[in-house]
């Protein structure tokens, strides 16, 4: 690394976050801001960040994470178990490390991300490839469901998969509440969907996202 590199390092555990960036200081020339908060981390992008580091031992800040991949590339730090580095995945990381991991593999893998490489560990590399196979035939055989909606049913289904209700939905479309009502069942009953939060999450393995549609 170079000086000019910059590193946020968020974790919970602020003896391990204070040593990890004492290190990537010392040992790697990097420039780090230390916070587990995200909004400190979000106002230090502005600055431009070249990659995030995230100690995901915490359960709570998995949920930060897309967020944080949006910020900058993320490096996940967490258990050495499929689940969790799935889910880390899922969520947006550029790469995952177990949480053995020394401080020294830590930077080696800072360095690979920033150079634009995922890092996997090798144990768990064919779990996730058989993840990302499975997901990619849910996401093609829900893309096919999709194919049968009309144009109008495709509009009103992005907008309800971006948590618009019916009368929001009316008022994007121009059309009548009672209209938009009757899209919204057809929509349900042509993907065979039963609430709001099943059809979210069919957005979902389509690769549609909230913040794509709203």
């Amino acid at each position: 690394m170079t000086e000019s590199i910059r590193i946020a390092v968020a974790s919970a555990d602020d003896a391990f976050s204070a040593a990890l960036c004492a290190y990537l200081k010392g040992s790697e020339g990097a420039h780090v801001v230390e916070s587990c908060d995200v909004e400190v981390i979000a106002a230090a992008a502005v600055e431009t960040l070249d990659a995030v580091f995230l100690d995901i031992r915490n359960p709570d800040a998995i949920v930060s994470l897309r967020r944080l991949s949006l910020i900058s590339p993320t490096l996940v730090l967490g258990p050495g178990e499929p689940d969790a580095m799935i889910a880390a995945f899922d969520a947006g990381a550029g790469s995952y490390i177990d949480a053995d991991a020394a401080f020294e593999e830590i930077a080696a893998a800072i360095r690979q991300l920033v150079q634009g490489h995922a890092v996997v560990p090798p144990p768990l590399l064919g779990a996730l490839l058989r993840h990302v196979i499975t997901r990619r035939r849910g996401e093609e055989a829900a893309r096919e469901q999709l194919e049968a909606l009309t144009k109008r049913e495709r509009e009103v289904f992005e907008l309800a998969s971006a948590g618009a209700n019916n009368a929001t939905i009316a008022d994007r479309l121009f059309i009548s509440p009672a209209t938009a009502r009757t899209h919204v069942q057809r929509v349900f009953q042509k993907l065979d969907l039963h609430s709001r939060a099943e059809l979210i999450a069919f957005a979902i393995r389509c690769g549609i996202y909230p913040e794509e549609t709203q």
